[in-house]
């Protein structure tokens, strides 16, 4: 599915998917992702999600992408052949060839997050959050973006998507 999460700033948007991530505890009330709950069993949960945060990055500023989807593929255990055949896929998809050798500090913002969803994405999770991933892009970035998320969905990916950007919301969601 492609769901939209929307509400004024303030709303509480982003804390929920924090919550859903397990990166929070709320202070009341329940939430099952994938039929765990997300604070209790974070660990567990880490290997059928994944997170794009448009105002905090995965990456590691002084290193090439490349070397970071490296290290996911160790965190996340990630077969050889797995790894490079997704990692080819998404490169490809994104157009990211020959900016994943590039040091992350070199990258223009829209190539950066680019690499936020492989980062995200690498150890194919079932659910991804994406929580304002095109705040701040440029139209082709945003363009590339969208394009990749709806590949992605056709492939089995689930997305729920906070975003303030009515073309997100049209382009990609079929609930809000």
């Amino acid at each position: 599915d492609l769901v939209a999460f929307i509400g004024p700033n303030g709303a509480g948007k982003s804390t929920t998917i924090k919550m859903l991530t397990g990166i929070l505890n709320p202070t009341a009330g329940s939430a099952r992702v994938l039929g765990l709950i997300p604070w209790e069993f974070r660990l567990e949960l880490a290997y059928s999600i994944g997170s794009v945060f448009g105002q905090k990055s995965q990456l590691l500023w002084d290193i090439p992408p490349i070397d970071a989807f490296y290290l996911n593929k160790a965190i996340y255990a990630i077969p050889d052949r797995v790894f490079k055949r997704t990692m080819e896929n998404m490169v490809e998809l994104l157009d990211l060839k020959d900016l994943i050798r590039k040091p992350t500090r070199q990258l223009s913002l829209g190539e950066r997050m680019k690499c936020e969803f492989i980062m995200a994405m690498l150890h194919q999770p079932e659910i991804v959050f994406l929580d304002e991933p095109t705040i701040g892009l440029d139209v082709i970035a945003k363009d590339k973006i969208r394009e990749f998320i709806l590949e992605m969905n056709k492939k089995g990916v689930t997305f729920i998507l906070t975003t303030h950007d009515l073309s997100d919301i049209e382009h990609l969601v079929r609930r809000v």
